[in-house]
C-alpha cells in the first residue's frame, strides 16, 4: 500500500507537534508566572501545615484531605491564568494578554501569602513581628499608626498573658 500509515513514526510526530505547538505557545509566556505562584502556594501550603501543628517527619497530625484541596486550588488559579492569557492571545492580545497574566499572577500570590502569614501567626502567636507583617500585608496600615499601635500590642500582650496564665 503506497499510502500514508496512521501510526508510522513521522506521522505520530506531526500529529504531536501540531496539537503540542498552540498549546505551548499559549503556555510559555506564563512559565514563569505559574512558577512564581507554585513557589507562594508551597509556601502557603507549609505556612498551613505549621498552623495545623503538622510534624513532618512523623506525619503528624497530617492531611491528605487539606493538601490535595490546597493543589486542587493550585491547578484552579493556573488554569485561569493559562485560560485568560490563551484567549486574549487568540484574539491577538498578545502583549495585553502577558500583562493581564502577570497581575493576575500578582493577585494571585496577594491571596496567598495574606493567607500564609494569618496561618504563621496562628503557628507563632507569640511573634510580634508576624503578627506586624500580617497587618501590613492585610493593609491595615490604620491599625499600625501610632495612636493605635499602642493599644493593639496592650491587646496583644493582655492577650497573651491571660493564655500563659492558663498553661
Amino acid at each position: 500500500m503506497n499510502g500514508i500509515t496512521i501510526f508510522s513514526s513521522d506521522t505520530l510526530r506531526l500529529v504531536f507537534t501540531g496539537f503540542s505547538a498552540p498549546v505551548f505557545a499559549v503556555i510559555m509566556p506564563t512559565h514563569k508566572f505559574v512558577l512564581a505562584l507554585i513557589l507562594v502556594a508551597s509556601f502557603n501550603i507549609w505556612a498551613g501545615m505549621r498552623a495545623d501543628g503538622v510534624v513532618i517527619f512523623r506525619c503528624k497530625r497530617f492531611s491528605m484531605k487539606k493538601l490535595r484541596g490546597a493543589l486542587v486550588e493550585l491547578a484552579l488559579y493556573v488554569s485561569i491564568l493559562w485560560l485568560i492569557h490563551g484567549v486574549m492571545w487568540l484574539c491577538g492580545d498578545g502583549t495585553a494578554a502577558v500583562y493581564a497574566a502577570k497581575t493576575l499572577t500578582y493577585v494571585i500570590m496577594y491571596v496567598y501569602v495574606q493567607n500564609a502569614f494569618k496561618n504563621l501567626v496562628i503557628a507563632y502567636p507569640k511573634n510580634k513581628g508576624l503578627w506586624i507583617i500580617y497587618l501590613v500585608i492585610r493593609l491595615e496600615l490604620k491599625r499600625l499608626l501610632p495612636g493605635h499601635i499602642s493599644e493593639l500590642v496592650d491587646r496583644y500582650d493582655k492577650k497573651h498573658k491571660e493564655e500563659n496564665a492558663e498553661e
